[in-house]
């Protein structure tokens, strides 16, 4: 993996949640993100100059990538899930490159968490290895295939 892993994305499988993130220079302007694949997500930019973003569809894997290095910075973040609607995945991405949902050369760590079994996924907390290209959302479900 090259030095590129340090970018970073938040992912979300479907789960309703809301995220704030801030360097040490300040909080992030998040309207400089986009979903990816384009369109699988709904995220909402909102808050003081961009700073907060809601994702609230319930659907296929979406990631919201930036191009946030964090080579010698401090990062802090707030995730809120929602978890009265549903229990789907939420996590961030670590080395997402733009393209990479759907990249045969796609190289990235992913840690999401689930709020509970929900068939074929378990729930918990997972750290995986993203790369090539997924056969199906199992592969994020279950962490299988091209997400071990």
């Amino acid at each position: 993996m090259t030095p590129q892993f340090l970018k970073s994305s938040l992912l979300g499988l479907g789960l309703a949640a809301a995220l704030s993130i801030s360097a040490q220079a300040g909080p992030l302007d998040l309207n400089t993100w986009a979903d990816e694949p384009a369109g699988t997500g709904t995220w909402t930019v909102d808050g003081v100059g961009g700073d907060f973003v809601d994702q609230s569809r319930n659907g296929a894997p979406t990631f919201f990538r930036g191009n946030l290095s964090a080579l010698s910075q401090t990062l802090t973040s707030k995730i809120e899930v929602r978890t009265t609607g549903d229990d789907d995945f939420i996590g961030f991405a670590i080395g997402f490159d733009a393209g990479d949902a759907n990249s045969a050369s796609a190289d990235y760590l992913l840690l999401d968490w689930k709020q509970g079994d929900q068939s074929p996924a378990a729930d918990g907390l997972a750290l995986s290895r993203g790369t090539g290209l997924r056969t199906s959302n199992n592969d994020f479900w279950q962490h299988v295939n091209s997400v071990e």
